[in-house]
């Protein structure tokens, strides 16, 4: 397995989809069906890819297909810390398509037949064009068992017309690029291939039916791959990393019980008390958080998560600003990769007005996860504050392109916008009333953001929750102190909040995601 990966990375480095990605993965390779059900996402899923904040994850079952399997979600990852959101079709198609690399010789071969998706496409009724466009992630089409087979094979077999027709080839990349700035995917399509969506999913029948040529590329022979001494796996590592998993994956109380055990096994294990850490932080128990954090760096514990997830206990405390970006550069100098680090660090540059040292911070969070809307949206403001307009239009496109939700396409489209208009010296100037906020109050900003109409803000002694309607539903915030909570308006707007049903007027509220706790509220 080693060799075959290691094989398979070379090869996807000089010929896969995106720039090249240092990003650690970690591959975890069950031969106990039992152990491997205790982690996985879903019951019928025989291996997965999960992205991690200091490493990204591949889990499987062994068992039949598993080197396509590897393949499959090793491009994910590659996928993920290469190129902005794609398309579900594409996202898997590419997946399937460099999953059937084969290597032997000095030689590698992409694009072979997989029979299985061949049966499929001869036996099932496919997919209407508009449908496969239109699959994400909760479509049932992606999800169960008895309809994704025909959205794999339709997307495998269109994804390698694309890669290999004589009509298609070597035009995906700018498709590609075209969706990166913001293009609708059908106009996307058009240009860069000549017909539209309905043409192309009207030829692949007989694309099918001609069969599947591969292409053979340069590959290193297996016998010049070096690998570092293979050593029994430490068995608090292997627990480690599983819990971390399941954290990941929200599964709090399953990483709590594997983390109290590695700290009853191991006292001294810095990683399980960070571990426990952060699940009292999800817990909103403060005090416990901080006494693991404490006690995992007086343990020896020096690693990005536990800096950065110990500087957003700091932040959401009301501690000393510069005692939190002293630690989220800790966090940065212990791994450069640890992307949200960047980008905090990036966005209080920003708000300190050094928009140089934003723009360092913030191109490298969107090296590392180019899938974030909002890391480009921040990127798009600190371009524009130092009067790049077209890095500025060109970061908003990306927003727009990553954007997931109803609410981060209109903040992409309002950063899109700020950045199109003229220059301010060449409008006439906008009379805006001041806003008067008390002296003492220093605001810290969230790191999330949504907009939607104000339901009721109740209030409770000392701490108040906000109800918001918004596309997604009715969403609610805490509010722990309604005395540093920013309050912004229209110009010209008298702002006055009172306990109570509120007038559905539209509004942002911008919070933090660790917490839910509201950090500003923008009245539109």
């Amino acid at each position: 397995m080693l060799t075959r990966f290691e094989q398979a990375r070379r090869v996807l480095d000089a010929v896969g989809p995106g720039p090249k990605s240092a990003f650690p993965t970690r591959i975890l390779l069950y031969a106990s069906a039992r152990d491997y059900a205790s982690i996985r996402p879903a019951s019928n899923v025989p291996g997965f890819y999960q992205s991690g904040p200091e490493r990204d994850y591949i889990a499987m079952l062994a068992g039949a297909e598993i080197d396509r399997i590897v393949l499959h979600e090793y491009t994910h990852a590659v996928l993920n810390h290469a190129l902005h959101r794609l398309p579900q079709w594409l996202e898997e198609g590419l997946a399937e398509y460099y999953s059937t690399l084969s290597a032997a010789g000095g030689k590698a071969t992409l694009g072979a037949p997989v029979a299985a998706h061949v049966e499929t496409l001869r036996t099932s009724d496919w997919l209407p064009a508009a449908t496969l466009a239109a699959v994400a992630k909760d479509s049932p089409h992606y999800n169960e068992a008895g309809k994704n087979t025909v959205f794999y094979a339709q997307s495998w077999a269109l994804t390698h017309m694309l890669e290999r027709g004589a009509a298609c080839r070597g035009k995906l990349p700018d498709f590609i690029e075209r969706l990166s700035k913001g293009e609708p995917q059908a106009a996307a399509f058009q240009a860069s291939f000549g017909r539209s969506w309905e043409e192309a999913l009207a030829g692949l029948p007989a694309y099918v039916r001609a069969g599947f040529s591969s292409i053979t590329v340069e590959a290193p022979p297996a016998a010049a791959l070096l690998f570092s001494p293979v050593e029994a796996l430490d068995p608090v590592e292997a627990a480690q990393s599983r819990a971390e998993i399941l954290l990941l994956e929200g599964r709090d109380r399953d990483a709590q019980r594997i983390y109290e055990d590695i700290a009853r096994r191991n006292p001294r294990s810095p990683s399980a008390q960070t571990g426990l850490a952060v699940v009292a932080m999800r817990d909103h128990d403060v005090e416990s958080a901080r006494a693991y954090f404490e006690k995992a760096i007086a343990l020896g514990a020096s690693d990005a998560s536990t800096y950065f997830e110990y500087a957003m206990l700091l932040r959401d405390g009301g501690a000393d600003p510069d005692l939190v970006t002293r630690f989220l550069e800790k966090a940065v100098a212990a791994n450069p990769a640890h992307a949200e680090a960047q980008f905090l660090l990036g966005v209080r540059a920003t708000d300190r007005e050094r928009y140089s040292d934003a723009l360092s911070h913030l191109r490298r969070a969107v090296e590392i996860l180019p899938r974030q809307a909002y890391f480009w949206q921040a990127l798009s403001y600190a371009n524009l504050k130092l009067n790049l307009r077209e890095q500025a239009r060109d970061a908003a496109a990306r927003a727009l392109a990553c954007a997931g939700t109803a609410h981060e396409r209109e903040m992409a489209e309002a950063a899109l916008k700020l950045a199109q208009d003229p220059p301010s010296d060449a409008r006439p100037a906008e009379r805006r009333s001041g806003v008067v906020t008390p002296e003492a109050w220093t605001p810290r900003r969230g790191d999330r953001a949504v907009t939607g109409r104000f339901l009721e803000l109740a209030c409770r002694g000392e701490t108040a929750s906000l109800r918001l309607a918004t596309d997604s539903g009715i969403v609610s915030f805490d509010i722990a102190d309604p005395g540093r909570v920013a309050i912004r308006g229209a110009a010209g707007a008298r702002i006055t909040l009172t306990c109570g049903p509120q007038d559905r007027r539209p509004v942002t509220v911008e919070y933090d995601s660790a917490t839910n706790t509201v950090r500003g509220i923008e009245f539109r």
